[in-house]
């Protein structure tokens, strides 16, 4: 989960610890399929972790799961 200038986990914490955004759930979409790197994502607090190549409707999945999530906090 590589940015120009920031990781995914560090915009996650970012995201996390701004009370505006602490509540709307975060997915990972990466690269990275390595079973250490999804428990990491996992563990951190992403609420889903896509791996690159992924099927589109495991996506709206993912979409409509996190939504569903965001109107119940």
């Amino acid at each position: 989960m590589n940015l120009p200038d920031l990781n995914g986990y560090e915009v996650f914490r970012i995201l996390h610890e701004d009370p505006t955004t602490s509540h709307i759930p975060i997915m990972a979409l990466s690269s990275n399929a390595f079973i250490h790197d999804i428990q990491k994502g996992f563990n951190i607090g992403f609420f889903r972790y896509l791996t690159k190549p992924f099927e589109i409707n495991v996506l709206m999945d993912a979409i409509d799961t996190g939504i569903s999530m965001s109107h119940i906090q």
